[in-house]
This record gives structure tokens, C-alpha cells and sequence, in this order.
């Protein structure tokens, strides 16, 4: 799948920004904040979306990835988010390396 991610488009006081585009169009977008959790620093993912007629095509995934790479790249602990266990996402973020914690609201993933 060709690469469109595009590169961080609002990086500022620790909040990150990616977005998917394809021809011009926006498909996807994540919005992500680093903070610090007792003794260490990681990024929370306060919003990801993909359009309904594009899931299932790698797009989240890509988005996920960047935002990986961008906790690694910081040297962060783990990428953290809050969902339901069964809302639809929960499966997909499970996936790709995100794991329950804290009852069934939190998923994480370690770097």
C-alpha cells in the first residue's frame, strides 16, 4: 500500500497530529497527547477516525504506526488509549499489539 501519510502536521507542547490523505482527501486522522504517568512519559491517543467506506484497508494501521514510531522515536514508555472491550475498535487495536489493562477501559501498548 503506497505510503500517504503525511508527515507531523502539528507538533506543539506534546500534542501530534497525523493525517491519511489519498488524491487530496483527508481519510483518516489521529490526534495524540504525551504525558507523564507516575514515573514515565507516555502518548495517549485522544482521537482517531477513518472514514466508514475506507476501514478495513490498512489506513488505521498506518495511522497507529506513525504514531508508534513517533513514541519511539521520543523514547516514550507506551502508547495508551480508552475505549470499551466491546465497542467495535477494540478488536482492531488488540490487532495491532494493544492489550486491556485497568478493567476494560484501558488498552496499551508498550514500546
Amino acid at each position: 500500500m503506497q505510503q500517504n501519510i503525511s508527515a507531523i502536521f502539528f507538533e506543539q507542547k506534546r500534542f501530534v497530529g497525523y493525517v491519511y490523505e489519498e488524491n487530496d482527501e483527508v481519510l483518516g486522522c489521529i490526534f495524540a497527547l504525551c504525558k507523564i504517568s507516575g514515573s514515565k512519559e507516555e502518548i495517549y491517543i485522544n482521537e482517531m477516525a477513518v472514514l466508514p467506506e475506507r476501514q478495513g484497508h490498512g489506513i488505521g494501521k498506518q495511522l497507529l504506526n506513525a504514531v508508534k514510531d513517533y513514541s519511539k522515536e521520543k523514547g516514550l514508555a507506551g502508547i495508551v488509549l480508552y475505549t470499551s472491550e466491546y465497542a467495535p475498535a477494540a478488536k482492531f487495536y488488540e490487532k495491532n499489539g494493544f492489550k486491556l489493562s485497568n478493567g476494560t477501559i484501558c488498552m496499551y501498548c508498550e514500546q
